[in-house]
């Protein structure tokens, strides 16, 4: 049901990455060639500040961001399989699929004769429209 969907999903993103590393660095190399640099604000830079020193304290621990990175990697795939990816829930149906084979070779008339036949005998059951 939703193969569709995914396989569009996956062709817009890989799109959407091949325009990142391809246009818009070609765009934003001919567009931010004379700009001049505007004074940022506080809440800028104490973001920033906040920004560096997390990213410093990532950098001297390696192996903690690399561990945690992983059990999360582990523990969002022990959820999803805890989940399960029933995406519809399984619903009571009143309608029936038959399938009428013949032997190889029969005449086209035959099939369908059999299978008017298949139909008449059917529609004789109570509850069958």
């Amino acid at each position: 049901l939703f193969v569709d969907m995914g396989l569009t999903i996956a062709y817009s993103l890989g799109a959407s990455l091949a325009v990142a590393l391809t246009l818009v660095p070609a765009m934003g190399s001919a567009l931010l060639k004379n700009t001049k640099e505007k004074k940022s604000s506080r809440f800028f830079e104490k973001m920033m500040t906040v920004y560096e020193k997390l990213i410093r304290v990532s950098l001297n621990h390696r192996a903690v961001v690399l561990i945690l990175s992983v059990a999360l990697l582990m523990l969002s795939a022990v959820l999803e399989f805890a989940q399960g990816t029933a995406f519809m829930p399984e619903m009571d149906s009143t309608q029936m699929d038959m399938t009428l084979t013949m032997p190889e070779g029969t005449a086209l008339a035959d099939t369908a004769a059999q299978a008017d036949e298949l139909e008449r005998r059917l529609m004789t059951l109570e509850d069958v429209t």
